[in-house]
């Protein structure tokens, strides 16, 4: 008999665990299977499929850093450890406290997709310096014009990377004169913004704010 190679076995092994999850052993499956090398050739029964099996090595992180702007408001700010940032997400008038994770390594790049034109969901980042962020696709459009789309606050720092088209603008309207006075991305004194990357960002100020920079009277 020939003897399998060690990556033979490991192979097997995954293929008997993948299976497991369907209930299925894998015998009824798999009439043979090539010994030579790691998943060289297979004959299957006919009509069916080898699930696919994914290995990785190494460390690796299932949590994903996406944040998706239609569902809510996201807030930045410092974690409660040391070089470490916490993401609140999902912030809506129904549920104020939305969903927190906290501790994220400032190592890590946070991502936003989505849109929103309807709710003044926006995004601020708080106090938090060395703040990695991608946006891809990203629509945010303030209907108060109060509301600036993305804000930075008390010397915060972000390194901004642009995918695709991004567009973040406060509402022009005027409802009354309190309104009307955001900054597409609000930059005040004291806070710092990098955009790179191969996308585009059109950004827009209401009547009385800058596309970039600070709204009415406010330095930048």
């Amino acid at each position: 008999m020939k003897k399998r190679s060690k990556a033979t076995r490991i192979f097997a092994c995954l293929s008997t665990v993948a299976l497991a999850f369907m209930s299925i052993q894998p015998s009824t499956l798999i009439h043979a299977v090539s010994t030579d090398t790691f998943g060289e050739e297979y004959v299957l029964a006919e009509g069916l499929a080898l699930p696919e099996v994914q290995v990785f090595a190494g460390e690796s992180s299932i949590i994903a850093y996406t944040y998706d702007v239609s569902m809510g408001s996201v807030k930045i700010e410092n974690g409660t450890n040391t070089n470490t940032i916490k993401v609140t997400s999902k912030i809506t008038a129904v549920n104020t406290t939305g969903i927190v994770q906290d501790n994220i390594s400032k190592d890590t790049t946070l991502t936003l997709t989505g849109t929103d034109a309807t709710n003044d969901y926006n995004v601020v980042i708080d106090k938090a310096k060395g703040v990695k962020l991608t946006l891809r696709g990203v629509n945010l459009q303030s209907v108060s014009g109060g509301i600036s789309p993305m804000m930075l606050q008390a010397g915060a720092e972000v390194a901004l990377k642009l995918e695709g088209e991004n567009t973040l603008a406060a509402s022009t309207d005027l409802p009354d004169n309190s309104l009307g006075k955001a900054a597409g991305v609000t930059v005040p004194e004291g806070t710092k913004i990098t955009i790179a990357g191969e996308g585009s960002l059109l950004a827009k100020g209401s009547i009385f704010g800058a596309g970039i920079g600070g709204g009415y009277k406010e330095t930048c």
